[in-house]
């Protein structure tokens, strides 16, 4: 594998099932327009575990943002990430993880499907229903995939009032060292 940021096959299907379920035909054409040309002729032969460019994903979420004119939309599209994964290989793993235990796997979740960057879970505050994550080696609306993605697992781990909170400030789509915290009721 080259030094490029890859992701798995299932990120760039997942980004792609969202905008197909989510929008009309018309903006649904506008948002797959604006996503590059070498990602579109890629997804109807895309395995979904095999390694990817990162771009294809970055393109996605890019397009969604900017065609929709709402980066909120990138947040919705990592909990339908979430749940489409949900279905499929974490659906029994949630019925039996806690909190503490999904955050001390989140980072093997995470090789699992992006070449790059590191997860470091803080879970010292778990009894205060409080989760923390560090990631090293970000990328664009990482933040916002992240925040639709664990809203949805805290939930479906049982948590009510999941609350993800980031360091992203407003107008900026990254930082190099991204800062994650759940809380929940």
């Amino acid at each position: 594998m080259s030094d490029e940021p890859k992701v798995r096959g299932m990120l760039v299907q997942g980004l792609n099932s969202f905008v197909e379920k989510k929008y009309e035909p018309v903006l649904r054409a506008k948002i797959l327009e604006a996503v590059s040309a070498d990602v579109r002729a890629s997804l109807p032969t895309m395995e979904k575990n095999a390694w990817y460019p990162r771009r294809y994903a970055l393109d996605f979420c890019r397009a969604i943002a900017s065609v929709t004119g709402d980066d909120k939309n990138v947040e919705l599209a990592g909990t339908h990430i979430a749940n489409e994964a949900t279905n499929t290989f974490m659906k029994l793993l949630i019925k039996v993880l806690t909190p503490k235990m999904f955050a001390r796997q989140f980072p093997e979740f995470w090789k699992k499907y992006n070449s790059h960057g590191v997860i470091i879970p803080d879970v010292s505050r778990i009894d205060e229903r409080e989760a923390a994550f560090r990631i090293d080696g970000t990328f664009d609306y990482l933040h916002l995939l992240a925040v639709g993605f664990l809203v949805f697992v805290f939930d479906a781990l049982g948590k009510r009032g999941v609350l993800v909170t980031h360091n992203v400030p407003q107008g900026q789509t990254n930082v190099p060292d991204l800062q994650l915290k759940v809380v929940w009721t």
